[in-house]
This record gives C-alpha cells, structure tokens and sequence, in this order.
C-alpha cells in the first residue's frame, strides 16, 4: 500500500533498504577542498538536503537542520546536494556567497548538472534523504516541516548501528571559512530616516547599520551580531537575518512609541525599533528593540491566519521579507514570503490581517482572495496608492490595488520562465527580484537580483488611467480572508483561479503547510481558466516555448514596457530614489553581493534594450509507458502517529496535467494516494501536477486531544511517453 499506517515501523527494514547511488557534482564546498564519498562515509548517518539558495522552504530546511547538527554532531553528516533552478544559481561564484550568507555549515556539492539529483530521483526542492551506518537509504521525505521526523528516525538509525557495531563517532568532515566583522555582510533593504540618516539592514550580520547623511560614516549599529531573539537596547538585542525595514508615520511613530517597522526574517517576528534621540547636555538616549507581531513560530498548515483582530503575538508568521506604509490602508504591508502572502500590520490596534494569497504558490490574478503568489520578496506604494510587489520565484512584477482589492501582473509569467529581456512588458523577462522601488514619476524600480541589474518598468497607464481606480472607489475595508476554502485541512479544493480568468495559473508551486515543497516542473504556467492545451507548452527544453504561447494579449497593461538602466551589479536587493546629482535621478542601491549600497543614475542615456533571451528551468524528464499510469503517493505516517478519518477522509489527491488533455481518464481529485489515469496517445508529452495532501495524529488511544500535523506536497513532473518505459510512478510524501 501507499499509506502506511504501522506508527510503530515508519521506515524500511534494514535487508529492505536500497543501496544509495554515488554523490556526483562539479565540486565540493565547505570541505576544505576534500572530495567527500559514501565510501568514506560509511559508519554515520548522513542526512542529503537537495536544496536550491533562491527557495524559501529549502532555507527553512536549513534552520531546521541546525539543531539536529548540533545534537547529532558525532554521529550525523549533513551534506547540501545544491540542485540549481535559476541560472545564476549555477555560477559557482554566486554559490559560495550564498553559502556565506545562509551560513551553511556543513559540506555541500555543487549539482548544477543535477546528476546525483537525478540518480536520487529527487522530484521537489527541498528533499530530504537519510542514509544509514551501511549506506543505504533508510528516509526520503519531501518539503519541510520535518524536524520532529528526522530526530527520531536519526536516533533509530543511532541504535541500529551500535548494535551492529557499525557506528563510527566523531566530528563531520566540515572546513569553514573565517567570518570576520565587516561593515556590511549580504545588506538586504534600506530606508531614509526622516533626519537624512540611512538604515540599511545586515541580515548576514544579523543586525542594522545606521548611517549618517552621507551615506558613508557609520552612526549605530543596532544588535549584537549574533543570530537570536532578544529585546532591549541597540548593544544588548538580537535579530535574525533582518530584511524589511520601514521607518513610521511621525504621527503613528507618536502613538506606538517606535519609529521603526523591522520585518526580522527568520525569527518569524515583527520589532519595533525606538531610535536614540540628542538631549541638551546630556547623552544620545540609546535605541532600544521590542517584539510587536509573532509568536516566534514559523506558521505551518493547520495554524490560525490572522482576520484582523486578537493579541499579535499570539500568531506564527513565516518568513516576513519586506515592508511598506499604504496611505490607503493606514497600516504597514508586509510580503509574507514564507506561506506566499500579502498581509498587514496596523502599529496602533496591534491587529494583523491577511490582505492577499491563499498560500499556495504560482501566479494567478484577479480578486486578492484568490490570488496566487510566490515568495514576495519586495513592496512599495505607487505614487496613485497602489501596491508594487516583487513576486520573486515567479521572476514577476505585480500590482495590487487597495481599493478594487484586485491584483495584476505586468511582467511575468510563471514559476520556471526567467531571463533578461527588455521590451514590451509581455514578453519581458526578470531574474528572481528582490526590490520594488516607486519612482515619482509613476515608473518602477526593479532590483532584477539574479541578472544583477536595475530594471524600470514603465506601466504605460495615461493620467487618467492611472487614476481611474484611485479616484472612483472609496477607502476599502479590508476584509479577512483567512478563511479561504482549502486553507487547511482537508475539506474544499484550494487554488482560487475561479476569479482569475485569463491570468496566469500557477499549477505547481509549494502550497504552505506541515510539509511544503516547490514541485519541480518544465513547464509554463498555464492561463486560469483556459490552460495549455499544445505540446509545446510543456518546455521540455526550448526556453521561451510554451509561456508566450498562453499569451492571447498582452495582459492587464497593454501598453507597459521595460528598459534596462545598469548592469554588473552583484545581487542587488532593493532601492530608494535618491537626491539628484547634477539634474541626473540617483537611486541608492543595495548591491548585497558587494556588501555595500551603492549608486546608480536613472538618466535617459543610461537606458539600454536587452535581449538575452527567455530562459525556463530545465529539469529531468521521466519517461513512462503509453496507456495507463499508475501514480502512487507514498505516505507513512510518523512514528507514534496513525492517519486519522475520525473527522473525515484523512488524505487527499489531485490530478492535473499540461496540456489538459494528456490525461483523457482518472484526473481530478480523490481521497486515494495511489490512482490509475489513461494517457491520451494524441500526446508524447507533457507535465503532471500532482497535489497530495495528508493528516495525521498522535496514535495514543489515551490522549483525549491528539496533536495532528497536515502533510502537503505539489509535484510538477516532466513526463515523456516511450514504447516499453514503466507504467507507475512513485512520488514519496513521507517514507
């Protein structure tokens, strides 16, 4: 069976474990220059993270895996199989920095070719691997969320090999660089405070910078420097990996008794920042740091989404990157890049509210209660009060506006088609942004991180219709939306493209939840509502193919464009409009690859048309037999845990595929984890989308209350149709 109900025998027999192939790579990091194998491996436990540095799960992963390193130090190898997306993650380069930056700190191999991701037959980012004493793979578990798995299947594995005598203690062969205190490390975002002074957060550091008005002279450093939690004054707090950082309204600064907003990313928190202020004879009063919004917690499927009201501590958030102040809703916005969100923060009532995104990931528009994101990673306010946001792992520029509550994208097609091309906005093409920047004469600033430029988006709305919806509507009440259908458990499909018609779908992305992962596809994303109905819009390899061909017109703003104004810029991450120098526009650019900030003119003779071609995410290709298909999801439910139908079916599968008609019987959605679909022989090949979800709870008849725990994956799998190929394929939820 797919679903394994035995809490007590939650893995494979020892006799039943399969051999696990070689690790095969381009190189090895944090090894001091050692090429690792399983050979000299064996006697540990070693733990395989296939993991790609622009994925926001695989980044959770990694702070997941810290304190079971820590734990495990003498019996547990963890090795990062690093599995690109994203062109620039292939650069060797661009791999070690983030490296630094993540501060991973056990060895990794460089995979660009994704070899040992294709002999593992890994399918999502992140996934999990864990090999026993003898090299055999003895867990494969897919997303995140598994912490309390990995501890009690590594300490299983422990006993094992001391029975058998095959454990062999010591350190992990791990060689890190020295990390020596520097200005900036990896800055992420920036702010101008109202006196002329410029906060820039140092998430690699973990800490912010003040500067003074020149830009250069360090004036404060608030926090340690050291990853953790702590309040208090600017010496003694701790954050951990800030990014977001938005000074207040004087007069809400007033109110709240703090001036500064701080989005402290991997503490899954809101800070508040009161700066120092000058006294008549006396010291500089000294900055100090409080907790205003979350429980520390990193959300998972199953917690409660804020509606607006209840104390702000009391809720998870997950992974707050950037901030803005929105005139038109009178409370700060917040990119929710760990759950795929838009939510708000109002300082004064203390409330939080999701404000768009259902938490499933890809790129659907229309009303933001049914809106698709993808990790938003930037935010800013348009001069007409609209919202522009960053979308990052959709390489797209959206806009939500606050008084229709409705969304768009302008540049931007979907979860695996990137590039660098400039031109009508339609066919245009970013690299996983990371900032959004208003200019004042409506444009927009695009920090294009991955092709390491600054890119303008120019809407080409006239006046009037640029404020069509700005002056017709009235200020919105913003409604909760956290009780979207599908939004957890089991009861209602989920997806939201009901209102999106003509959009872009978003058809394999990570739907948050206990386990989430980024399903892996070749495929562009397919126009809500109508989908992608030609082979070619499977992308198994020609860039470019498939995404435009959904592309009946050219999207809610016919008329924008994109231009490029610099490039050679490492990673930048974000801007603010700076003050002109000889007539020329400036921006104040965070180029976090540099570890500095950094200047670039906005000038007519510094705009440049680039085309260096639509890329898309290649990705192995499985074949499989012409006919039927057997599809099963592999389930087990943790050790001490039992699936659960007290409340209802306990598990449930959906079926989809690009183009819609390769499955001609057996899609759609149904309680089994293991499904039978005719394959259309009209097509050769296509994509299968595959959603599984499943709950389970604490076995123990005595417990009056199980704790349940909701596991959830997207697969996007390439498939191509060959004469004699295997007719079942195996996708492991939990194994």
């Amino acid at each position: 069976m797919t679903s394994r109900s035995d809490s007590t025998s939650p893995t494979p027999a020892p006799a039943d474990r399969a051999p696990a192939p070689e690790l095969r790579g381009r190189s090895w990091l944090n090894t001091g220059g050692a090429e690792l194998d399983l050979a000299a491996l064996r006697g540990k436990i070693v733990l395989l993270d296939f993991w790609t540095f622009c994925c926001v799960n695989c980044l959770h992963v990694l702070d997941e895996l810290r304190p079971l390193e820590e734990k495990y130090a003498q019996e547990l190898v963890v090795i990062g199989v690093h599995s690109p997306k994203f062109e620039f993650e292939k650069d060797p380069e661009a791999l070690q920095a983030n490296i630094e930056r993540y501060e991973v700190t056990h060895p990794v191999i460089d995979d660009p070719e994704l070899a040992t991701w294709t002999a593992y037959g890994a399918r999502a980012w992140p996934t999990l691997m864990v090999l026993d004493t003898h090299g055999r793979i003895a867990g494969n578990l897919s997303g995140e969320g598994h912490a309390q798995n990995l501890d009690a299947l590594i300490g299983r594995l422990i006993t094992e090999g001391e029975a058998d005598g095959s454990l062999r203690r010591g350190p992990a062969p791990t060689v890190l660089a020295e990390r020596p205190e520097q200005t900036l490390r990896f800055p992420s975002k920036l702010a101008l405070l109202p006196d002329g002074r410029l906060v820039v957060s140092d998430p690699g550091q973990h800490r912010l910078v003040i500067f003074q008005s020149d830009g250069q002279t360090v004036g404060e450093v608030i926090g340690t420097g050291e990853r953790g939690h702590a309040d208090g004054e600017a010496a003694s707090a701790q954050f951990a990996e800030p990014n977001g950082v938005l000074p207040l309204p004087e007069d809400v600064a007033e109110q709240v008794g703090y001036d500064l907003l701080v989005a402290d990313t991997a503490n899954h928190l809101l800070r508040g920042v009161k700066l120092g202020r000058d006294r008549l004879l006396r010291s500089r009063t000294a900055s100090a740091v409080t907790t205003v919004a979350g429980s520390g917690a990193q959300w998972m499927q199953g917690d409660e989404l804020p509606r607006g009201e209840g104390d702000p501590l009391s809720f998870a958030l997950s992974t707050p990157w950037d901030l803005a102040w929105s005139h038109v809703l009178g409370r700060a916005v917040i990119t929710m890049a760990g759950i795929h969100q838009m939510w708000t923060f109002d300082p004064v009532t203390g409330t939080l509210l999701v404000l768009a995104g259902t938490t499933q990931e890809g790129l659907v528009d229309g009303p933001v209660v049914g809106s698709w994101w993808a990790q938003p990673s930037g935010v800013d306010e348009l001069p007409d009060g609209r919202l522009v946001i960053a979308d990052s792992e959709t390489s797209a520029v959206r806009i939500l506006d606050p008084r229709t509550m409705r969304v768009s994208t302008a540049v931007g097609v979907g979860l695996f088609d990137f590039g660098h091309v400039d031109g009508p906005a339609h066919r245009a093409r970013l690299q996983h942004p990371l900032g959004v920047t208003a200019l004042p004469d409506g444009r927009i600033a695009v920090a294009d991180t991955y092709n390491g430029a600054i890119r303008i988006v120019d809407l080409g709305e006239t006046g009037a219709t640029a404020a069509e919806s700005t002056q017709t509507q009235p200020t919105p009440q913003i409604q909760p939306i956290a009780a979207i259908t599908g939004l957890s458990g089991l009861g209602g499909a989920s997806g939201g493209t009901g209102g999106a018609s003509g959009q872009q779908a978003g058809t394999d992305g990570a739907a948050a939840a206990g386990s989430r992962a980024e399903g892996q596809s070749a495929a562009g994303q397919a126009a809500a509502g109508q989908g992608a109905d030609g082979p070619s819009a499977t992308g198994s390899g020609a860039a470019g193919q498939g995404a435009d061909a959904n592309l009946a017109d050219a999207g809610p703003f016919p008329a924008a464009s994109v231009i490029t104004v610099a490039t050679d810029l490492k990673e930048p991450s974000d801007a603010i409009v700076g003050p002109p120098v000889d007539g020329i526009g400036q921006l104040v650019v965070v180029e976090s690859g540099s570890h500095k900030v950094t200047w670039v003119p906005v000038a007519k003779a510094a705009e440049r048309m680039i085309d260096e071609g639509q890329q898309r995410s290649e990705r192995p290709v499985t074949e499989v037999g012409p006919g039927q298909l057997r599809i099963r999801v592999l389930f087990t439910p943790p050790q001490g845990h039992k699936l659960d139908d007290s409340m209802g079916p306990s598990t449930q599968v959906s079926i989809t595929t690009t183009p819609s008609a390769l499955v001609a019987e057996g899609g759609g959605t149904d309680t089994a984890l293991e499904r039978t679909v005719q394959l259309d022989p009209a097509y050769s090949e296509g994509v299968l989308h595959v959603n599984a979800r499943a709950a389970s709870c604490d076995a123990d008849p005595a417990v009056e209350f199980p704790a349940c725990h909701m596991h959830q994956q997207d697969w996007g799998v390439p498939i191509r149709v060959v004469d004699g190929a295997p007719t079942e394929l195996d996708l492991s939820l939990l194994d």
